[in-house]
């Protein structure tokens, strides 16, 4: 009988073709939900039911070998477990225990896309509708804005035109952007759309319009990091790859100019500069800049960390350490708002000390040479983006930082073909 046939009648296999299909929906679900979500309640829905069919989808063993074989993966559950053991020696118990529901996404994503890796079509299907879905949320926010333009400038500021509406945190969508920005550029070389002059210029013209929604954004760490990663684009196409020297002296003058132009004539990006380098010392007066009360902040981490250098004050205590040095300095901005520290290297080093920033700092430099290695230029982008941004950001104290770390890094840590083969329904 047919239903004797092994080959033909495998009702397991078939739920793992249904599981191996949900488990790309669901990773795309979470990805599509992170910008939007500001609440991150479907974010965390998609999440759970992504754990969920990992568990339904069985197979552990195999799973837990291709887990144990990544040593990035293993990694960054040990500096999950580091907050777990933190929690021993923290009084705020409350505070440490919401910390961990901030970070289990931290353990649960890793866990499933290390040990369940996706196809690299089905990472490059996701990466392309991350950027695109990113531009379109950021085209309805910015003709929001444009429509409600005096309501926002009054009440926000020019720089929250593109995310008004949705109430995002304009820093991290630009981190969002900017790596999209430089996603534009790696499919571009990826799939040749160079050679398609309607694709080629398509391409450049919609990569133009992501850096003009970080310019209007006025991020400071991220307008930098779009400076940085445009002149090294440029060198990329048009030195290494056709030696065009020329030209790249011409384009490099006239970006030189460029820059000149919107410093002189765009009177919000002037005053961003000028607060670099004036009233550094003003964070405890009325007239504050973010770019001074960031100074004050990173004052009081670095006497919180020379106080706790060894083993930190615990997962739950940090901001507590954090609010005490700001009294004690006369901080008023930040124990009125709880301020968290703005630099998760000093974040990390206040509640887990030493072990704590050596681990994360070996998570991306580890991340970093695997990429060099094996020419992942989408790895090496993230972690230096990653990295950067973590000097102005706690990136790994707020979900919408957790998130887009835990899922994109996973996700992208490797690039070769032939990974999802051995979760084929029909492998053995």
């Amino acid at each position: 009988m047919i239903f004797e046939d092994k080959k033909l009648f495998k009702p397991w296999n078939g739920w793992l073709r249904i599981s191996a299909n949900l488990h790309f929906i669901l990773v795309l679900a979470v990805s599509l939900t992170l910008p939007v979500d500001v609440e991150i309640q479907f974010c965390s829905i998609s999440i759970a039911l992504l754990f969920i069919n990992w568990l339904a989808g069985g197979r552990y063993k195999k799973k837990l070998i291709q887990l144990a074989n990544n040593k990035s993966g293993l990694l960054i559950i040990i500096f999950f477990l580091l907050h777990l053991i933190g929690l021993l020696y923290t009084s705020d118990m409350k505070a440490g225990l919401f910390d961990i529901e901030k970070k289990l996404s931290l353990l649960v994503i890793p866990i499933v896309l290390f040990s369940y890796p996706l196809s690299t079509y089905q990472r490059d299907f996701i990466l392309v509708s991350f950027i695109l879905f990113c531009v379109f949320l950021a085209v309805i926010g910015l003709g929001y804005g444009m429509l409600h333009y005096n309501e926002v400038v009054t009440t926000k500021g020019a720089e929250h035109l593109v995310t008004y509406i949705s109430s995002i945190h304009r820093v991290y969508f630009s981190i969002y952007l900017l790596f999209g920005y430089f996603l534009v550029f790696y499919f571009y070389r990826k799939f040749r759309l160079g050679f398609i002059p309607v694709l080629k210029w398509a391409s450049l013209a919609f990569a133009g319009f992501i850096a003009f929604l970080i310019l209007i954004m006025a991020s400071r760490a991220v307008l930098i990091l779009l400076i940085v990663t445009t002149a090294t684009i440029i060198f990329y196409f048009v030195v290494i790859k056709r030696k065009q020297y020329l030209k790249a002296g011409i384009l490099s003058v006239m970006g030189v100019a460029f820059l000149i132009l919107v410093y002189t004539q765009v009177g919000y990006v002037r005053k961003i500069v000028n607060d670099l380098t004036q009233n550094l010392d003003q964070g405890k007066s009325a007239n504050v800049t973010s770019v001074n009360l960031r100074v004050e902040k990173y004052k009081c981490a670095i006497q919180a960390i020379k106080a706790n250098w060894l083993t930190g004050v615990g997962t739950g205590d940090v901001q507590n350490t954090l609010n005490f040095y700001y009294h004690l300095n006369d901080f008023y901005e930040g124990y009125k708002y709880s301020f968290d520290a703005h630099n998760q290297y000093f974040q990390t080093w206040i509640g887990l000390g030493i072990p704590g920033i050596l681990l994360l700092l070996i998570i991306l430099i580890q991340s970093l040479v695997f990429g060099i290695k094996e020419l992942n230029y989408v790895l090496i982008y993230f972690i230096v983006l990653f990295s950067i941004c973590c000097m102005s950001e706690s990136l790994l104290t707020t979900q919408k930082g957790i998130i887009f770390f835990a899922l994109f890094f996973p996700l992208i840590y490797s690039n070769r073909n032939n990974l999802a083969a051995l979760y084929s329904p029909y492998s053995k």
